[in-house]
């Protein structure tokens, strides 16, 4: 399983630290992005031991065995531009929302059925884009080629990264390219995670 092989690489280099012998000039390219489209994917999931307690809500009720909740693709949340920097220790990206294609037609509908309301102002509301971006400090990195088959296969990369309010832990597999950033979350009670999916390339 995946998982037991991302638990394994973790186990094996828990005290590696950015070490020059794979830090050396690597960086990647990312997008985590959603698709675009009233049926596309997320490429995002929230999971939990006990989805119907921690995903409880007034108007849902997961099943207990439902262990990953994911919501329906109205408002796009794109992380663009992502660098992820072993040589300078830094991960960066940009933060874009702004509302997919027909949720916008839905918002600007639901203004026009306003008496006397202005076209223009129903059209700036629903193509208001946001852009934020962050920068964190990589804390700790793994590249693991034990599990590989051959010697063609490239290395997978495990890296952990934080600013002062989140932390994450990607997983980049050079082979496939179809990367996981995870951040991790609990309370007193449950514990739960965040996923997003989308695609690394190491530059040339």
């Amino acid at each position: 399983m995946q998982f037991g092989r991302l638990a394994g690489a973790f186990i094996i280099f828990a005290n590696v630290i950015l070490t020059a012998d794979f830090a050396r000039a690597q960086v990647f390219d990312c997008q985590f992005l959603q698709e675009n489209a009233p049926d596309g994917k997320a490429n995002e999931a929230s999971c939990t031991m006990h989805p119907d307690i921690v995903f409880n809500s007034v108007t849902d009720t997961p099943g207990r065995r439902n262990h990953c909740k994911v919501d329906r693709v109205r408002g796009l949340e794109n992380l663009e531009g992502a660098i992820v920097d072993l040589g300078t220790h830094t991960v960066s990206w940009t933060n874009v929302y702004r509302l997919s294609d027909h949720e916008k037609k839905r918002v600007k509908a639901f203004y026009m059925a306003k008496p006397n309301f202005p076209e223009e102002i129903a059209d700036r509301d629903a193509n208001l884009e946001l852009r934020n971006k962050y920068i964190f400090k990589i804390t700790a990195a793994t590249k693991s080629v034990a599990a590989a088959k051959s010697p063609l296969e490239k290395p997978e990369h495990t890296i952990i990264f934080e600013n002062k309010f989140w932390k994450f832990v990607l997983f980049i597999p050079e082979d496939s390219g179809e990367s996981i950033l995870t951040e991790f979350k609990g309370n007193a009670e449950h514990s739960w995670l965040n996923a997003r999916f989308g695609r690394c390339k190491r530059r040339s």
